[in-house]
């Protein structure tokens, strides 16, 4: 059965500001709420995006998608990157069904998919945030091929929007659909996960462990990281080398490691050390992370890293399968 796709902004108007009638917010770009059928064809995969919406209300969309769906705002005003992307391939849809049911869907509880998924996710093939003003020139200007596997790709490219006005978006290269860098779907999934996980903690689903602070001194001077023998090196004080919010798929350089400071992680800091724990489960299973911290150096790390596993793990979530993809 076809259906055609209704966005309903009824959650957005919660929570944004009221308007007057004369002063009501609307989409820029000739938004309608009637945009796609869907299925989009008669494919297997298609079966299988029907299956998928079925069970957790979300359309995945992969091809006839516009500049105009990818840049709608609330305001036609501003200067944000300008968003481009290209139908995937039927050939690679296979790989984009796989990785939605057996890397992502399979670990989420449908509770925490309808807390923080869209209605709509796009795949999309070379996906890229163009600076604003540049226009599109994917024949030229645009494209790069040193991504270190050969593959021609927007120097702009983008794995993944998590902030579209009612759409994320998710985009692979062809190294990582073809199994030759795993590192990319990893990233993906883990910027998924995170998102459902962070929405549950803050919502009250899950918590702190009641001891996960004990033995961490969260008041002496940290020194440079690189004195891994002082004691007050951060990883000999309990914290891990940062791991951004985004895991690196939001990063022209796609670096998943940043900068951080003690204060920021006390408890009415602006960094939360538990919510960093969780990154590292997310993104390092057991064998991962007890090779870049081995235990018999940094015993703190692996001791609330542990901790964090086995919480989640006694709550029916499984962060080592989650990072191993298992």
């Amino acid at each position: 059965m076809k259906f055609k796709i209704f966005t309903i902004a009824l959650a957005l108007g919660l929570i944004m500001p009221s308007c007057s009638d004369e002063d009501k917010l609307t989409p820029s770009g000739d938004y309608s709420v009637v945009r796609f059928e869907f299925p989009q064809g008669n494919n297997d995969f298609d079966k299988e995006l029907e299956a998928i919406h079925d069970e957790y209300g979300i359309y995945v969309i992969y091809k006839d998608i516009t500049v105009q769906d990818l840049n709608r705002k609330w305001t036609s005003v501003g200067t944000d990157n300008t968003y481009y992307g290209n139908d995937v391939p039927a050939s690679d849809m296979p790989f984009y069904v796989d990785f939605l049911k057996k890397r992502v869907f399979k670990y989420i509880d449908k509770e925490d998919v309808d807390a923080v998924f869209p209605v709509k996710v796009y795949l999309m093939e070379n996906f890229r945030a163009l600076p604003y003003g540049m226009e599109d020139n994917e024949d030229r200007d645009n494209l790069s091929s040193t991504d270190g596997y050969g593959d021609i790709i927007s120097k702009y490219f983008q794995p993944m929007k998590t902030n579209g006005f009612d759409y994320w978006t998710i985009s692979f290269k062809k190294s990582e659909i073809d199994g030759r860098n795993p590192e990319g779907p990893k990233r993906v999934a883990a910027v998924i996960f995170y998102t459902a996980l962070e929405n549950a903690i803050r919502s009250g689903k899950y918590a702190e462990p009641a001891n996960f602070r004990d033995g961490i001194d969260f008041e002496t001077r940290l020194v440079d990281s690189k004195y891994t023998r002082d004691e007050n090196c951060p990883l000999n004080r309990g914290i891990p080398v940062y791991i951004t919010e985004h895991f690196g798929t939001q990063n022209s350089q796609f670096e998943i490691e940043g900068t951080y400071y003690i204060s920021e992680y006390r408890k009415d800091g602006t960094r939360d050390l538990f919510f960093e724990y969780v990154r590292q489960a997310l993104y390092y299973t057991p064998e991962e992370f007890v090779k870049k911290y081995p235990e018999r150096y940094y015993p703190l790390l692996n001791e609330k890293y542990n901790m964090v596993v086995d919480y989640f793990l006694s709550k029916g979530v499984d962060l080592a399968a989650m990072a191993g993809g298992k």
